[in-house]
């Protein structure tokens, strides 16, 4: 573009210059020259000549003008550019610092434990039902703020998987406001003895509609897994949502499968283990 320009204005100044010299020259020397000073032919031929140079000079000008426009724009356009790069490199800088910060000073929410607490599983006309419990710690050397944890209760079916399921419910919260009730762990505390309770909850379902769907014939056996994430925050990115995500699945102590009409299995008969390959453990 700046090449093009530059050709443009120097094709522009030639030709002026052109233009003006055979005017002057046709004027000076045109078929008619004055023999005599006292000609009158001869003062408008040289009025002519005067205002061809005096025209040329004004074209000549407006080309100068023209030349220093462009190049002013031209200034203006690399000035431009370099604030531009300049804005972009301290942005990049400061998303680099702010990274940096946040792996520096940063809380780590690992599960120590998962159980299953209340009474056991329930499993009547309103569906299945259990608690679960955690025990986690800040491993970070950062509190961890807004913690929160969340679970849900998956009985696998066709078109049905934990980890799926995990991945859609987890990803909603990264979406909406930290909110409900939260609480804090500084770095090395534990939940729940920290908070100075001996144990804690939660309790999940699933209604009876899906669980019929998981149902495998001819003896109404279930594959139920709890899924679920805590999810918390800490002061360096206290707008993003941390997470650190399970998968386990619920089955009997003595190794047989869970059955839609046992009804009610005691807690003491039950236990959660990981999902195989550890799928649904992640951290962020």
């Amino acid at each position: 573009m700046k090449t093009f320009q530059y050709a443009a204005l120097v094709g522009a100044i030639a030709f002026a210059l052109v233009f003006l010299g055979i005017t002057a020259w046709r004027s000076w020397h045109g078929p008619e020259v004055p023999a005599a000073a006292n000609d009158p032919n001869y003062a408008i031929a040289q009025y002519n000549l005067w205002l061809t140079i005096f025209t040329g000079a004004l074209a000549l000008l407006g080309l100068i003008q023209i030349a220093f426009l462009i190049s002013t724009d031209i200034t203006a356009t690399k000035s431009a550019t370099a604030a531009v790069v300049s804005a972009d490199a301290a942005k990049t800088a400061s998303e680099v610092a702010k990274r940096a910060l946040v792996a520096s000073q940063r809380a780590w929410v690992r599960i120590d434990k998962i159980e299953l607490g209340g009474g056991g599983l329930s499993m009547d006309a309103n569906g299945a039902s259990v608690s679960i419990s955690f025990r986690f710690t800040n491993v970070g050397n950062s509190p961890a703020i807004k913690i929160r944890p969340y679970a849900w209760m998956v009985a696998v079916a066709p078109g049905v998987a934990p980890s799926v399921v995990q991945d859609q419910k987890c990803t909603d919260l990264r979406h909406q406001p930290f909110g409900g009730m939260t609480f804090t762990l500084f770095p090395n505390e534990s939940f729940p003895s920290s908070m100075g309770i001996g144990g804690w909850s939660l309790g999940i379902n699933i209604p009876l509609a899906q669980l019929q769907t998981a149902v495998l014939p001819p003896n109404n056996l279930l594959l139920l897994t709890a899924v679920g994430c805590i999810d918390y925050t800490f002061p360096t990115d206290p707008d993003a949502h941390h997470q650190t995500g399970f998968i386990v699945e619920i089955r009997q102590n003595n190794g047989l499968p869970i059955a839609f009409q046992d009804g009610l299995i005691p807690i003491a008969q039950l236990s959660v283990t990981d999902f195989p390959l550890g799928a649904g453990r992640y951290a962020d």
